[in-house]
């Protein structure tokens, strides 16, 4: 979403009336609305001020306007962690190998990035002092997957009490955090909420609905992930065949199939069917993308990776 000045301006207003009788939280607010750009968004946002507090006080009790208000600082945090993350990849020199998302991970700095998530330096403390932006990158992206997860599942407990139990919001909620628990690393967790996802949708969507295709591709990623290429095949060629039954030939979901089913075959070391699909993804991203979209360099990528292995 792209947001004006005005929202910044806004959430500005919004928040001095509230902290009006506070003068600490007032001369925090005055700061922001001189210093703030969105090139600071992490700093502001591990900084002991109000913000922290704010945005996970408003996931926690699910308040919708307070997420709305802050919806400007939400974009401008995304957008410094997507360019801190770009950053890292350009630098990478050891091995690389391919990611769901299509972006190039070296093995030194994934083993790195492992360790320090579960680290016992508090996010806030170590943004704030860190040099080392793949581990500073790694602390914010699991804050803001605590903060995703406690949101998620506060809305499924309102859906569970509300509706069926074969409901497909449901089975979006399932979805939404079992991708959670993917990004996270804990795939047990992932499959078991991602398979009671598909579960819903198989007796509650036609067999060619889109959902379906999202959903068995999201378990296709769980087993990519834990380094079972072989069933994530198997959910990726499922996900494929609904895809190329509903969908036009050019289409970019088409695309991430074709790249999925590519880095498994990648994965599972037969390189001449891994060149096959990924030649396929870059074919519809060509036609379908700008010249210079980042997903066209990284199935070019990938395919100059696989042919370096023939």
């Amino acid at each position: 979403m792209k947001h004006g000045e005005q929202a910044k301006k806004d959430f500005i207003q919004f928040w001095r009336n509230e902290y009006k009788n506070n003068k600490a939280k007032a001369k925090y607010i005055a700061e922001f609305e001189l210093q703030y750009s969105p090139e600071s968004s992490i700093w502001w946002y591990s900084r002991e001020c109000f913000l922290y507090e704010m945005l996970n006080w408003s996931l926690r009790t699910l308040d919708g306007e307070t997420i709305i208000k802050m919806g400007f600082f939400l974009a401008d945090l995304h957008r410094q962690i997507d360019s801190l993350h770009k950053q890292q990849v350009s630098l990478y020199h050891g091995k690389i190998f391919e990611v769901f998302r299509g972006q190039g991970l070296s093995t030194v700095d994934f083993d790195k990035l492992k360790k320090n998530k579960g680290g016992l330096i508090s996010f806030n403390n170590f943004l704030s002092t860190s040099t080392d932006e793949a581990a500073s990158l790694a602390f914010a992206e699991s804050a803001i997957e605590k903060s995703a997860l406690e949101f998620y599942e506060k809305a499924l407990k309102t859906r569970e009490k509300a509706l069926p139990p074969n409901h497909p919001d449901l089975a979006t909620s399932y979805n939404n955090i079992g991708s959670v628990y993917d990004d996270m690393g804990d795939y047990s967790k992932a499959l078991e909420f991602h398979e009671k996802s598909y579960q819903i949708f198989e007796k509650a969507l036609p067999p060619n609905h889109p959902s379906l295709a999202i959903s068995y591709g999201n378990i296709g990623q769980v087993y990519k992930n834990m380094g079972d290429y072989s069933k994530a095949l198997e959910f990726y060629e499922k996900s494929l065949k609904i895809r190329e039954k509903a969908l036009p030939p050019n289409h970019s979901s088409l695309a991430t199939s074709y790249n999925n089913i590519g880095v498994a075959y990648f994965g599972k070391g037969d390189y001449s069917k891994a060149l096959s699909f990924l030649e396929k993804a870059l074919a519809i991203r060509q036609k379908s993308l700008p010249s210079t979209h980042p997903l066209i360099k990284a199935t070019k990528d990938n395919i100059d990776h696989v042919k370096k292995k023939m």
